[in-house]
C-alpha cells in the first residue's frame, strides 16, 4: 500500500508540474501577443499624431509635440523589430532597412525605397521638402499597418 502511495504522489505531482509549465507557457504566450500589440499601437498613435499635427505654417508648441511624437514612434519602431520575426524573409529584410532609415533619420532612402515598392505617401505630404519627416512618416504608417496584417503573433490562437 506504501508503494502505491509513494507512486500515486509522484504521477500527480508530475501532472501537477506539467499543468502548471503548460499554463505558464500559454499565459508568456498572451503578454507576448498583449506587449506587441502595444508596440503597434504605440506606432501608429506617435506616427499618426506627426501626421496630424503637420501644417505648413511653423508653431513652436505643435513642432515640440511634432518632434516628441517623432522620438516616440522611433523607439517604438526599434522595439518593433527586435519582437517582429514572423515575416517572410525578403519582407523582414525591406522593413528592417525602411525602419532603419527612418529611425536614422535617412527620411529620404524611405521615400526612394517605398517609390520602388510602389508605396508613395498622401498627396498633401509629396511636396513636403523642407520636412522630409512627413512623407517618410506616413510612408512608415503604411508599412506598420501592412506589416502588422501579416503578423501571425497579433493573431488569435486557433481555440479561441
Amino acid at each position: 500500500m506504501n508503494g502505491w502511495t509513494l507512486f500515486s504522489a509522484v504521477i500527480g505531482g508530475c501532472i501537477a508540474l506539467a499543468g502548471g509549465l503548460l499554463t505558464n507557457r500559454s499565459e508568456n504566450r498572451r503578454q507576448y501577443r498583449r506587449d506587441l500589440q502595444n508596440i503597434y499601437i504605440n506606432c501608429i498613435r506617435n506616427l499618426s499624431l506627426v501626421l496630424t499635427l503637420a501644417r505648413v505654417e511653423e508653431n513652436h508648441e505643435r513642432m515640440d509635440k511634432i518632434e516628441t511624437a517623432l522620438a516616440e514612434s522611433k523607439a517604438f519602431l526599434v522595439l518593433l523589430l527586435a519582437h517582429e520575426k514572423e515575416l517572410p524573409k525578403s519582407e523582414q529584410e525591406k522593413f528592417e532597412k525602411e525602419v532603419n532609415s527612418f529611425v536614422l533619420g535617412q527620411y529620404e532612402n524611405v521615400i526612394k525605397a517605398a517609390e520602388e515598392n510602389g508605396l508613395k505617401p498622401q498627396d498633401r505630404f509629396i511636396n513636403c521638402h523642407q520636412y522630409n519627416y512627413l512623407p517618410a512618416s506616413d510612408i512608415i504608417l503604411q508599412r506598420i499597418v501592412k506589416v502588422s496584417s501579416q503578423d501571425e503573433k497579433l493573431k488569435p490562437p486557433k481555440g479561441w
